[in-house]
């Protein structure tokens, strides 16, 4: 984001590249679009038509949304409260844009709460879909790591999901993207630790103690949102998934994710399991330690891919260091980084069944993080 105050993805970083393939089918080819006049219509009326079609079967939907809302206290907003919240959404209070819609800072009168609204796009056809999920899910998430849902609209055609307010904005870009206008300090070793231990007690809570559990799907350094003094909240649930009572139940479904983060194994199955997001957490281990994007075309095509250029020390302690983030300039702590590749190896292996719980991995990046201000002894 241009400006680190977001509560989602970046403004000007890479959209949100999820994949919506069937592990049984190829993707089929568009339907055509059949029209009642010889002559073809011009491409803008096309889309304008196209458009308005979906507002309508939007109006119609929000008639009959019926939302399974947890426990927590959930507040519906008529569409003109959230208007003026943020001065019309102008465009000086966008702060974030991508696949899904646009997130603008919002400030709610007349309490003053300053909040992040995400407008979906209503040219989206996942856009109902992901917005159900998303409220439905954070309407009984309570947890300090997991983003606060202030509420919601669903008014006519509008779908927009209010939040938090987190003002440090993503991990992606205090990480990863470093926009140089932004003059962010770089991450210091016990800062990303931290961001580590807290990433997996949010993860814990969706695959052990929400009820119903809950698969992430979307685990990535965009959705670690910071908030003051880097704590995390993890954000953007319209991925979601119900995780199966029985861990060895097949959970079939359609891919969805973030390429990159993926788990080769839901990939080309499509059984989704709390492994996914294991994997998909080791793969922000990585980034947490080499300061490298998962998938990063500028860079030479055998560095492309961080888990092909990391695997090449995967093994072999000794050469752990050449993998670090060179804008550490070489202080972490030795013990830490041993054990944050070595935890990252076991979370990325192929075999599901050598991958590690979350309740462990929450074990030793707990004891890593008390542990974080102790000299560093080889």
């Amino acid at each position: 984001m241009k400006k680190v105050i977001s509560c989602f993805s970046p403004k000007g970083s890479p959209n949100r590249n999820r994949t919506g393939n069937s592990p049984r089918s190829s993707q089929s080819p568009p339907t055509p679009v059949s029209s009642s006049s010889s002559a073809p219509a011009s491409p803008s009326a096309s889309t304008s038509a196209t458009t308005l079609a979906r507002i309508n079967e939007l109006t119609a939907e929000a008639e009959t949304l019926n939302l399974n809302l947890g426990p927590l206290p959930i507040q519906k907003f008529p569409f003109m409260q959230l208007h003026f919240a943020t001065d019309g959404f102008s465009a000086e209070n966008c702060v974030a844009k991508g696949g899904f819609g646009r997130v603008y800072r919002g400030n709610l009168a007349p309490q003053n709460q300053e909040v992040a609204i995400k407008c979906l796009d209503p040219k989206s056809q996942q856009g109902t879909r992901e917005f159900v999920t998303e409220v439905e899910f954070l309407s009984n998430a309570d947890h300090e790591n997991i983003v606060r849902l202030i509420g919601y609209c669903a008014e006519n055609e509008h779908r927009m999901i209010v939040y938090e307010y987190i003002r440090m904005g993503s991990l992606e870009a205090h990480l990863l993207t470093r926009n140089p206008d932004l003059n962010l300090a770089v991450l210091d070793w016990n800062t990303r630790v931290r961001i580590a231990y807290e990433t997996a007690k949010g993860l814990q809570y969706l695959h052990s103690n929400m009820q119903p559990r809950r698969i992430y799907r979307d685990l990535k350094c965009a959705n670690i949102l910071l908030g003051e003094g880097y704590t995390v909240k993890l954000s953007d649930f319209g991925c979601a998934k119900k995780a199966p009572a029985n861990e060895r139940e097949r959970n079939l479904t359609r891919v969805l994710g973030t390429v990159g983060y993926l788990d080769p194994a839901y990939f080309t199955t499509g059984n989704c399991t709390v492994q996914n997001d294991i994997h998909s957490f080791g793969v922000v281990l990585l980034e947490l330690v080499t300061g490298r994007k998962c998938i990063d075309e500028r860079r030479p095509t055998e560095e492309q891919s961080l888990l092909i250029w990391a695997r090449r020390v995967f093994g072999n302690r000794d050469r752990y260091e050449e993998i670090v983030d060179p804008l550490l300039n070489g202080n972490f702590n030795e013990r830490s980084l041993h054990a944050l590749v070595r935890m990252a190896e076991y979370c990325v292996n192929s075999d599901s069944m050598k991958k590690p719980k979350m309740s462990h991995i929450v074990d030793i990046l707990g004891q890593l993080n008390r542990a974080a201000d102790e000299p560093n002894i080889p």
